[in-house]
């Protein structure tokens, strides 16, 4: 008996002690496994192949964002080493059950984000909760409890590892895609993606994984380019807290260049649900507000700090600095000292990590691209700017470089040189990243501000020294093309000189604070009031962009002076000068004579795609300004009539000697196969008058007297056709002339197309010439990359939002004119000239009208 109470007791131990050593679900997960952790805003655990995430519950029910950046990538034509992606939504986790899930509040172009109750109804309040549902992202089972229980544990790999267009980590603008001109379809392939490590900051925890990726590239026109291209990139994907305490967000405003987010608020029950557009800034508050109220100039509570790449080329980091820091004088007129700030990767920093998104920075990237690539992390409820990526490519000098030499190496001997000094070349630097710098402040383009000086301003060494080329960096100012020799050597400047009037007023308008204001409906009146105040100044003038054809002809870019006839004519002094000697000039470096062909085609697409393309934004031209209800100022207003028919005459009379721009000696040394120039820029011209059309019928329906396109259509007539009115011998270049003419009037009537089609199509209306496509696509380019408006046209995985200004004017329709039957009308009466004219001619005048009649007669009997 006392042995079995021996063995009972034993017993009894054993099974206590195996009780005592149970393992709870937490160890269990971990147990007898290789564990990598981290700590910080929450502790993650990498076990093999998983993401084990300890959420902790303070942070449910918080908004946060999923972004990414490039730590590696197989070719950086697919995004930049450093550069942010994503971060254009909002994740907030909540506990269901036995579940966290992650949820994301509605967000397309036309509901933005969850709508918002700044009128603090309870009713309205209790609505938008149970009608503005975030939407499951995704569901994760609780796995286990802390020993504190303080957090649950759940895994979280395909959060950072499976592929989504709000996961995507290529940028949607990057140098492969043209900003949009080729499309890119990004397809993941798991078997070759995997965890590579883990970290964690104060503000955001992160997944580093490898992910390869077959890459689809499309054609603009549609077609494939390349298919399944094999791309691997190495990104930290990063699960980031938003600010607790959200920055009070301001009210943007369209009559000034700044950028927005999108949100709905119910400001009052009687208004119902609203629009409202705030704008993108830094989180600029006074460290010492009694001081600043004072008039005191103080620093802010938190400075923008950018972090310069340890390899950036050493001979333009001060010109860097020192762009981005210039804004600095700008804030120091509202009452803020040392707001920005640049510096080096700091050396004996073990904490610092430029891929952390809590820090802003500026790399350096060996792509052959001509500009810097630019992403913001903004707050979507409030736009705060939280950080910021600068990515400088290895050609950006490359094309300063260009730049520079075509527009001013006539004028200026000192760029006659196959490399610039470092002087000239840190000056363009600098302005470029002051523009660039302006852009990561929350301002967007002025395309008004280089068309205010006087244009004979700007030969004045003494003005262009004190007020440079533009009153803002936010317009694309090209170097000073109106400048002629003799005002290089007294002193005139060739590049602008940096911020201006215009950009110090939008600086006070986006950041000055204003006392007293405690919701962004406080603001409205000051935010007016300025702007009011601005219209006396029109070195204050703004203007948006007008994309895909602009109707306000003071709307361009590379443009200068005020005066669009008198700076082209200073233009044209300094290309047929530069056209006279350049082949002499570049001469160095350049036995293939690659160089010197690059320049001839880069100064005559200079003055096809970009002058003339301004000059012609005068026919049917519409001066356009926004402006409130509550303001005396025209919104629309028509170009004078005889101000329009004044420009048509000064294209054709432009058109009609062009012989200087081929020295054909010269050409045939630059190589066979070379087209005529002459020939191009007469169809340019042709088809930029006849593009026209539409805008012109515009006019005609919405204003009285204005200029018709039956009148641009007997204007160009008699001008082409004056020698054969005339019954005169014609000259080669009228030659050249009538049959530019009768090529685009044959396309746009639609007599070489099917019984079906009745109307021209856009690409016929518009000059499909070379000359204008390169420049436009160039400058469509440089605003794109710094100023991401457009979605990616073929990208169906990128969640890029519009965020440049409102709803965009390009949205002006002109096609619903037709012009096919007016352009069949003038084939018809061509023809009944060309009959007459041609018995009354002989020689090569008649050899001339009897083809035009061929082509005609051909075209006619087509079926």
């Amino acid at each position: 008996m006392e042995v079995d109470a021996s063995n009972r007791k034993k017993k009894k131990e054993k099974k206590n002690k195996e009780q005592v050593e149970e393992l709870t679900p937490y160890q269990k997960l971990f147990k007898d496994k290789k564990v990598t952790t981290v700590k910080g805003l929450m502790t993650v655990h990498q076990v093999d192949k998983k993401v084990y995430v300890e959420f902790p519950l303070r942070l449910l029910e918080k908004d946060m964002l999923l972004a990414s950046t490039i730590d590696k990538i197989t070719d950086n034509g697919e995004g930049s080493v450093g550069e942010f992606v994503g971060g254009g939504f909002t994740l907030r986790f909540i506990r269901r059950d036995s579940v966290i899930q992650a949820r994301m509040a509605v967000e397309t172009d036309f509901l933005p984000v969850a709508p918002s109750n700044s009128s603090k109804d309870p009713a309205i309040e209790k609505a938008l909760e149970q009608s503005s549902l975030p939407g499951v992202f995704g569901t994760y089972k609780i796995e286990a409890w802390t020993p504190d229980s303080s957090a649950v544990v759940i895994e979280l790999t395909p959060l950072f590892t499976k592929h989504s267009i709000y996961t995507n980590p290529f940028p949607p603008y990057a140098p492969n895609a043209m900003f949009g001109f080729i499309g890119r379809r990004h397809k993941l392939q798991e078997n070759r993606t995997h965890l590579k490590g883990i970290k964690a900051y104060d503000s955001n925890i992160v997944v580093k994984c490898e992910q390869g990726y077959d890459v689809d590239y499309l054609g603009f026109f549609g077609g494939y380019l390349a298919q399944d291209v094999k791309i691997s990139v190495i990104s930290n994907k990063i699960l980031m807290l938003l600010p607790e305490e959200p920055m009070m967000p301001r009210l943007s405003d369209s009559r000034i260049g700044v950028n927005y987010v999108m949100s709905n608020d119910f400001t009052s029950p009687m208004k119902g649900l609203e629009r409202v557009y705030y704008t993108s800034r830094w989180r600029i508050q006074p460290s010492d507000p009694e001081a600043y109220k004072r008039g005191e100039l103080v620093e802010p509570t938190k400075p923008i700090v950018f972090y310069m790449d340890t390899i950036m080329p050493q001979a333009w980091k001060k010109y860097i600095k020192a762009g981005l820091e210039e804004w600095n004088g700008a804030f120091e007129k509202i009452g803020f000292k040392n707001v920005i700030e640049v510096r080096d990767f700091p050396k004996d920093d073990p904490d610092f990590d430029p891929l952390n998104i809590e820090y802003s920075v500026i790399r350096y990237v060996p792509v052959n691209w001509f500009m810097a690539m630019n992403h913001r992390v903004v707050d979507p409820r409030t736009g705060e700017i939280l950080s910021m990526s600068i990515c400088i490519p290895d050609n950006f000098i490359g094309g300063l470089y260009g730049e520079r030499v075509l527009s001013t190496m006539n004028a200026d001997p000192s760029v006659r040189r196959a490399k610039l000094t470092e002087e000239q070349l840190g000056e363009m630097i600098r302005l470029e990243m002051a523009s660039t710098m302006g852009f990561n402040l929350g301002l967007i383009y002025n395309c008004a501000a280089s068309a205010v000086y006087p244009v004979d301003s700007l030969r004045s060494a003494s003005f262009t020294q004190k007020y440079g080329l533009s009153p803002s960096v936010m317009d694309i100012v090209p170097s000073n093309y109106i400048a002629q020799p003799e005002d290089v050597e007294k002193g005139v400047r060739m590049t602008n000189k940096g911020i201006g009037e215009y950009d110090e007023y939008a600086i006070k308008w986006l950041y000055k604070p204003i006392e007293g204001a405690r919701t962004p409906q406080d603001e409205k009146v000051t935010l007016d009031r300025w702007i009011k105040e601005s219209r006396n100044n029109p070195n204050c003038r703004y203007r948006l962009f007008e994309y895909y054809g602009a109707f306000d002809p003071s709307v361009f870019l590379s443009d200068l002076g005020d005066d669009q006839i008198k700076a082209f004519e200073y233009f044209l002094q300094n290309m047929k000068g530069a056209l006279a000697h350049f082949y002499e000039w570049y001469k160095e470096d350049d036995r293939d004579m690659s160089k010197r062909a690059g320049i001839y085609e880069g100064l005559c697409s200079n003055l096809g795609g970009n002058q003339l393309v301004q000059l012609s934004n005068f026919i049917g031209g519409i001066r356009m300004i926004e402006a409130n209800a509550d303001e005396d100022v025209k919104k629309y207003e028509m170009l004078p009539k005889e101000e329009q028919r004044k420009m048509v005459h000064y294209l054709l009379n432009f058109s009609k000697d062009l012989s200087w721009l081929e020295d054909l000696d010269l050409i045939r040394q630059m190589g066979p196969g070379r087209g005529s120039m002459v020939d191009a820029m007469h169809s340019t011209v042709f088809g930029l008058l006849y593009s026209k059309m539409g805008r012109l019928k515009l006019c005609e329906a919405k204003f009285a007297n204005a200029y018709t396109s039956n009148e641009l259509l007997k204007d160009i007539y008699q001008f082409v056709w004056e020698g054969t009115l005339k019954n005169r011998t014609l000259t080669k270049e009228e030659m050249k002339l009538q049959t530019s003419y009768l090529a685009m009037a044959l396309k746009n009537s639609t007599l070489g197309e099917s019984a079906a089609t009745l109307q021209a199509s856009g690409d016929r209306l518009f000059t499909t010439n070379r000359l204008a496509w390169n420049t436009s696509l160039k400058n469509e380019i440089r605003m794109k990359g710094n100023s991401p408006i457009h979605k990616n046209r073929f990208e169906m995985e990128s969640p890029v939002r519009e965020v440049g200004a409102y709803w965009l004017p390009w949205w002006i329709r002109v096609s619903d004119y037709p012009t096919s039957h007016e352009f069949y009308a003038m084939v018809l009466q061509v023809q009944d000239l060309l009959k007459k004219a041609s018995v009354k001619s002989s020689g090569e005048t008649k050899q001339h009208y009897d083809y035009l009649l061929y082509k005609i007669k051909k075209s006619l009997e087509k079926k």
